[in-house]
């Protein structure tokens, strides 16, 4: 079945982002995934907040750590009516 709600960031972009959360887990780990998703059907997407660029974030501890101290990455998009 096919949702009509789309991700605001296919919407923005074409598609998703590569990751939005970058962490080490003992079990795992290095795990870079896309998790965190903002879904609308009302709204034209006419901005949003970039996330980081990969070479930006440590390859051997990923996050929280001093500059993003979150495990996720803020999710937020300016958005007008169609």
């Amino acid at each position: 079945m096919k949702s009509v709600y789309k991700s605001c960031f296919e919407l923005a972009l074409g598609a998703e982002p590569n990751f939005t959360t970058y962490k080490y887990r003992d079990a795992h780990g290095m795990t870079v995934r896309v998790i965190d998703y903002v879904f609308q059907n009302t709204f034209e997407v006419v901005g949003y907040l970039a996330l980081p660029e990969s070479d930006l974030i440590d390859k051997f501890m990923g996050n929280p750590c001093k500059d993003h101290p979150s495990d996720h990455y803020s999710l937020a998009f300016d958005l007008t009516f169609k």
